[in-house]
């Protein structure tokens, strides 16, 4: 907990930060607009007790979900943060199509780049699922990069990442790594923030922060990205604004490449 508020306080503060409040007022105003409507839903839910969404993740329930105001950019979103686990639309995207695909009742062994608090507390309710979760910036069961996991080839029944890439100036080797764990059966899921009306991925130009910040800009020619660094593309599943890209291991990537 120390750990994050000190990192928040420097991502707010640091004049190298894409998210310093004194030169982004307006991105920092969406933030506490939607922290403060958010306790509004939650005393709501207090008192009233109105069951009209539910979470697939931890299954809270509520009137509506809750608002988000993203350190990214200056969008306030209605209705799309569980007010239990804080999971987004994003996350429960990825973690529905993982529930699709994978027998979570059995033994296997999950890997994620990044992953929220609200991935570890879905896996908490699947015991023979080994879960590893690999940030070097957040509290994680490792702070290895995603560019040299410490996981054997072909070790992993599925392979998670969830708006990881982006931030990840080399983020091929990233892919790579992510075909090198996967086992030849075993299925990866890969979620960015994708431009559809982008026909070609190109860097941002931004600044980066302790893993903070966008370096890429996604577009149409994603799929082919992932094809060339040893991921199969089996199906490409919209939830909404998100574009969810479900792989298979390719058969020559025994090395990543």
């Amino acid at each position: 907990m120390i750990r994050t508020i000190k990192r928040a306080v420097r991502l707010f503060l640091h004049p190298r930060s894409p998210a310093a409040v004194y030169r982004r007022p307006k991105r920092f105003l969406t933030i506490v607009s939607a922290a403060i409507v958010n306790q509004a839903l939650r005393l709501d839910g207090l008192v009233f007790r109105v069951e009209r969404v539910r979470c697939d993740v931890c299954g809270w329930t509520g009137r509506c979900f809750g608002a988000h105001g993203a350190a990214s950019d200056d969008v306030f979103e209605w209705n799309v943060l569980c007010l239990g686990c804080g999971s987004s639309v994003r996350t429960r995207a990825l973690l529905n199509e993982l529930k699709a695909r994978v027998d979570l009742d059995s033994p296997k062994s999950i890997a994620e780049g990044g992953g929220s608090r609200a991935s570890a507390e879905f896996f908490r309710c699947y015991p023979l699922v080994e879960y590893r979760n690999f940030d070097p910036y957040k509290d994680a069961s490792s702070t290895a990069s995603a560019v040299a996991l410490p996981i054997a080839d072909e070790s992993c029944d599925a392979v998670l990442s969830c708006h990881v890439l982006e931030h990840i100036p080399e983020y091929p080797a990233a892919v790579q790594e992510m075909a090198r764990i996967l086992k030849p059966d075993g299925i990866a899921i890969v979620i960015v923030p994708q431009m559809r009306s982008l026909p070609r991925s190109r860097p941002t130009g931004e600044t980066q922060l302790d893993g903070y910040g966008h370096v890429w800009e996604f577009g149409d020619d994603f799929p082919g990205i992932l094809e060339s660094c040893g991921l199969r593309v089996l199906e490409t599943v919209d939830y909404g604004s998100e574009r969810v890209n479900v792989c298979a291991r390719a058969v020559d990537s025994a090395s990543g490449g």
